[in-house]
């Protein structure tokens, strides 16, 4: 490739469609390939706004719930991080999510989740869902493991990561 040629990366856009404000926190092949956009959080820990595309849509017309399961998590994840110091992060070990209402191609959904506790090993989050009108469409609450980096190690011959917690 001809670096003379070479297209300099495009900018990130700073506002979303809905006109709120993006949080770049760094680069997700995943978050991206939905189309979550992690937002300064206007209320909460954290705030992902996800705008349903065909691509993400059931067989029956309504979006799917592992795309808005997604877009929950992402959102518990970015609140856990307000909460956590390095070396410490957290991982998903338990959660339950009510759909509560359809969601429809072009509906933008916003997430805003919140630590209600936290422990020295464990979190405790829950997150809502709203369509852009308002409307609750889903809730969820999550428990995150707090796990220490330092003490966290990759089992490269099975390709999982050990921990303790």
């Amino acid at each position: 490739m001809d670096p003379n040629n070479a297209k300099s990366p495009q900018p990130l856009p700073e506002k979303t469609a809905s006109g709120r404000t993006i949080y770049h926190f760094r680069p997700h092949a995943y978050l991206n390939l939905l189309g979550l956009q992690r937002l300064v959080p206007e209320e909460g820990d954290s705030q992902v706004e996800l705008v349903i595309t065909p691509d993400l849509m059931n067989p029956n017309g309504s979006a799917h719930g592992g795309s808005i399961f997604s877009l929950v998590d992402t959102a518990m994840s970015g609140a856990l991080r307000q909460h956590v110091v390095a070396p410490e992060f957290g991982a998903t070990v338990e959660s339950k999510i009510n759909y509560l209402k359809a969601v429809r191609v072009n509906d933008t959904l916003l997430c805003t989740a919140s630590v209600i506790q936290r422990t020295a090993r464990l979190a405790v989050l829950e997150a809502e869902v709203h369509n852009q009108h308002g409307e609750l469409v889903t809730k969820a609450m999550a428990t995150f493991a707090i796990i220490d980096r330092k003490s966290t190690r990759l089992n490269s011959s099975h390709g999982y990561i050990s921990y303790a917690v």
